[in-house]
């Protein structure tokens, strides 16, 4: 990544995975890294606050029935 001059990274996960994405921010901080993080929200509880369906809650609900 730092040898192909990579300055975003996308992560796509549940609560887990963003909090690796916040370890990840603090390490380019304390590294002074200019690269920025988008967090894609996916999770199969949907109870994310901000959005009326999360990314993988539709598929479990369809393959549950």
């Amino acid at each position: 990544m730092f040898e192909r001059d990579r300055q975003t990274v996308y992560v796509i996960g549940g609560d887990g995975t963003m909090r690796g994405v916040v370890a990840i921010f603090e390490e380019f901080k304390r590294c002074d890294l200019r690269i920025s993080i988008t967090g894609i929200p996916k999770n199969l509880d949907n109870d994310i606050d901000i959005i009326d369906r999360a990314f993988g809650f539709q598929t479990a609900v369809e393959s549950a029935q």
